[in-house]
């Protein structure tokens, strides 16, 4: 448990959506199954101004209250803002603008008007490719694995996300071409009774479905490697050393001949 108290002496006490503690785990199975309280430790040792700072970097336009809560998610954002944040994951950490207009013709098909591309990299190779790292484990065996029962061959990437009593239910996701996000809500803001794994995540697969998706590609930069990893010390290990499983790191921490610590 967790509790965070404000200048005012107000308490913010998160808790997992389960009610349940679980020790010591990964932080990309902490992440792949929307477990809270990891990812609230986690943003308190970063610094919840850099967490607002990277939601910027990644899109986001308005200024981002500096609130514990952000860690969870609690900020306004429209679904064409949250397609924005995903679509600079997507690109590999490359920004490039949405807009809802292309461009723009006259009857005899001249254009008026030509929405200009342009992309600009704001984040390490090596943090987005571990980033996506986890957003595919969501998918596969996270709190998104139904879609790889309905697309086993494919490799796709996403994030569940469910509001307070069940208000909103999110789903943003990306298969090598299109970024998609998916929200059910109610006008009145009461509850939907679905989490994002439910309720948005079926909208998702259902609109998918047709479109045949195309397996995300990725390209492992230079500064990654794949080691195995102890999962119950966190540090590399050789294969056999105990319940070990192969995850990405980054190239200077790798250990070329590591040793067993049981």
């Amino acid at each position: 448990p967790v509790q965070v108290t404000n200048e005012q002496g107000k308490v913010w006490q998160p808790e997992n959506f389960d009610h349940q503690y679980r020790g010591m785990m990964p932080l990309y199975k902490a992440f792949s199954n929307s477990i809270n309280i990891p990812a609230v430790n986690l943003g308190l040792d970063v610094g919840v101004d850099k967490v607002a700072d990277t939601l910027n970097k990644l899109g986001a336009k308005e200024q981002i209250s500096q609130y514990p809560s952000l860690l969870l998610g609690a900020v306004e954002m429209s679904s064409f803002e949250v397609a924005q944040l995903y679509t600079t994951l997507a690109a590999d950490g490359e920004y490039r603008q949405l807009t809802s207009i292309s461009a723009l013709t006259d009857s005899v098909g001249r254009v008026l008007y030509q929405h200009n591309i342009s992309s600009a990299p704001r984040f390490d190779k090596a943090a987005v490719y571990m980033t996506k790292y986890a957003m595919k484990r969501v998918t596969k065996d996270g709190t998104a694995k139904r879609l790889n029962a309905h697309f086993p061959s494919i490799q796709l990437a996403g994030k569940t996300g469910t509001s307070n009593d069940l208000r909103d239910s999110w789903y943003a996701g990306f298969d090598q071409n299109t970024v998609t996000v998916a929200w059910l809500g109610r006008d009145d803001n009461k509850s939907t009774g679905l989490t994002g794994s439910v309720g948005a995540l079926e909208t998702y697969i259902r609109y998918l479905k047709p479109l045949n998706p195309e397996a995300i590609a990725d390209t492992r930069p230079p500064s990654i490697r794949w080691a195995f990893i102890d999962e119950l010390t966190g540090k590399q290990a050789p294969p056999g050393c105990g319940k070990v499983i192969q995850l990405p790191l980054r190239a200077t921490e790798f250990e070329p001949r590591p040793s067993c610590q049981r």
